[in-house]
């Protein structure tokens, strides 16, 4: 099943002009843990750890593990055609000293929303031609949809300042540059809110964006009861569609821009470049 779903995924790649096509383990935030939805390295390799790399050319595959999993990669990746690359063992290379080794005049794709934009910098300024391009969304069967829970308040109790202080304290700072936010822990601490979108973290997918002294957040209005949506209203928080994210950056122009390039993902540099 494995071997099928790889060539399903080498037709795609020869269909978009990519010869090799990169897999991280992390979701459109540069999360750590993620939901079920993001875990398409499993899907394309077997491999269900935390954390890994997967490199797909249209001959071989191989998925890039610390020490941690080194024996359970060899049990679940190496029958289905993937070779393991244990980081930490002499003479392996990581993810980005083996596509400088062997790709480095070939096309290099990956998921810019899935993608940081220090690691994308990082093989561009290597010279590495990079593609970010979705081809894998359509080949996966039986997808687990992305969380629709509520999102909700937390507690007065714990929270130790309002959302309404802690937006004017970023806003005092900016004067009226933009800030970026795709991390998820740093969404939630913000605006006091929380949900269950990743098991085991209380958070919810989102994007939050500071602009002209204006507060966006990306997320689905549906998610939160009435009397939420109230409060964040009163908070002049403005709440867009998650899916509408991209689109609205589009008018971020000639704007100075604050964001962590480890934490927000490269189809938004490309977007406000």
């Amino acid at each position: 099943m494995i071997s099928d779903r790889l060539e399903a995924l080498r037709k795609a790649m020869k269909e978009n002009g990519i010869d090799v096509y990169y897999f991280n383990t992390s979701d459109y935030h540069m999360s750590e843990y993620v939901a079920e939805y993001f875990k398409t390295i499993a899907y394309f390799s077997g491999f269900t750890g935390s954390l890994a790399t997967l490199l797909v050319d249209q001959e071989k595959a191989y998925i890039f593990v610390d020490g941690r999993y080194h024996s359970q990669a060899e049990k679940q990746c190496l029958k289905n055609g993937v070779k393991v690359e244990k980081l930490g063992i002499k003479g392996v290379k990581d993810p980005i000293g083996f596509i400088l080794d062997n790709y480095k005049d070939k096309v290099l794709g990956f998921d810019g929303k899935r993608t940081s934009i220090k690691f994308a910098k990082a093989l561009v300024s290597e010279g590495i031609k990079v593609k970010s391009l979705d081809i894998y969304s359509n080949l996966i069967e039986a997808r687990v949809p992305l969380s629709k829970n509520e999102i909700y308040e937390f507690s007065k109790m714990y929270v130790g300042v309002s959302r309404k202080n802690k937006i004017e304290i970023i806003n005092h700072y900016l004067r009226g540059s933009c800030l970026i936010v795709n991390n998820l822990e740093s969404i939630a601490y913000l605006l006091n809110l929380r949900s269950d979108d990743i098991d085991h973290t209380p958070v919810f997918l989102s994007y939050l964006v500071f602009l002209d002294s204006q507060v966006y957040l990306f997320v689905d209005s549906s998610r939160f009861n009435k009397k939420t949506l109230d409060y964040l209203f009163e908070d002049q928080i403005i709440v867009r569609p998650y899916d509408s994210y991209y689109e609205f950056l589009k008018i971020i122009k000639n704007k100075t821009v604050f964001l962590d390039e480890t934490k927000v993902n490269f189809e938004t540099f490309i977007r406000i470049s």
